[in-house]
This record gives C-alpha cells, sequence and structure tokens, in this order.
C-alpha cells in the first residue's frame, strides 16, 4: 500500500513575510495613519486587511505628511523616490527583501563599471521601476523574447540582472535566448 503525504501550502517568500512583520508591528508601535510605499504584497485581501487597521498604501510622496512613518514595501524603490522621501523627513522603515536589495546593488555596481544591463522583467512592476531607478542608461528590458532584438548591439560588457518575481522556468528561456544573441 502506498501512502500519499499532502504538502502544505508554502505561503509568502521570506521577503514577503519580512515586510508584512514590520508592517504589523509597526501598527502596535507607531501612530495611525500608517503609510507603505506600494502594496506591501500583491494580495488583494492582505491589503484589505491592513488598510482596515490604518495602513495606507500610496505611490505618491506629496500625500505623506511630514513626520510621519513609512514602510518601503517588500520590492523596494528607486533612489530618487527613498531621496524624496527623506527629504520630508518621514519615518522611513526599509522593508525591501534582501534578495532585491542584492539586484539594485548589483545594477548600481555594474553600471559604474560600464556595463550594458539586461534585466529580464516587467518594467511596471515596482521592483523593476525600483531597480531600473539605480541605472539611468546602459540598460535594455527584456519581458518577451522578441524584446531581446532591441537590445544594443557592438558593446563591450553585458551582464544579465533579473526580477526577483518571476517565473524561474520562464527567466531560464529568456536567458538562454540572450546568451544566444550575446554569447
Amino acid at each position: 500500500m502506498k501512502k500519499i503525504l499532502l504538502a502544505e501550502p508554502r505561503g509568502f517568500c521570506f521577503g514577503v513575510e519580512n515586510a508584512l512583520k514590520i508592517v504589523n508591528k509597526s501598527l502596535r508601535k507607531y501612530k495611525k495613519p500608517l503609510y507603505v510605499f506600494n502594496e506591501i504584497v500583491h494580495n488583494k485581501t492582505i491589503v484589505t486587511q491592513l488598510e482596515k487597521k490604518g495602513v495606507i498604501f500610496t505611490q505618491n510622496v506629496d500625500v505623506i505628511p511630514k513626520g510621519t512613518t513609512v514602510i518601503i514595501s517588500a520590492h523596494g524603490i528607486s533612489p530618487l523616490i527613498y531621496e524624496k522621501l527623506r527629504k520630508k523627513k518621514l519615518n522611513i522603515l526599509d522593508a525591501t527583501c534582501p534578495l532585491v536589495k542584492k539586484v539594485h546593488s548589483e545594477a548600481s555596481f555594474y553600471t559604474r563599471e560600464g556595463y550594458h544591463i539586461i534585466y529580464i522583467g516587467n518594467k511596471e512592476h515596482e521592483e523593476a521601476i525600483g531597480v531600473l531607478g539605480e541605472t539611468k542608461k546602459n540598460v535594455s528590458i527584456v519581458e518577451k523574447e522578441a524584446d531581446i532584438t532591441k537590445i544594443k548591439t557592438g558593446l563591450k560588457k553585458y551582464v544579465v540582472l533579473t526580477q526577483t518575481t518571476l517565473n524561474i522556468f520562464e527567466t531560464e528561456k529568456l536567458f538562454k535566448k540572450i546568451r544566444e544573441a550575446f554569447p
């Protein structure tokens, strides 16, 4: 007789779990309303529950009153947005996923080193917007295979970075096609 074991759902990644812990602790520690730049997680049920507890999700620095607490979502933000938040003298709590921070750091490093960055990701996603904010030049965004033909050719140094929330199998397919085009 064979035994079938049912796996429990994994739930959120550690970056999102950490961000949710920061929000929940902050709800107890700081006065309301509590602001979060971008949605803390792409889950309407969680977002609605947090809104009922006094969290305001925004993508507009101007609506956040001076001196209040703002949490940066797990997906991170661009350096430009961070600087705007800092100038408002806000209590900034950074809940950016460590993996996302690593991609930010690599984008900044490779930009300084003169690499052309090939970024596999969704250009409309908060994570991509934040990472791409690390470099104003030398970047090509690849969302689908057809985008590979738009990458600037003839450069000496290329590096591929990816959005952390993508399907690994789809990302690997795009990466292989990029390596074929830019050996």
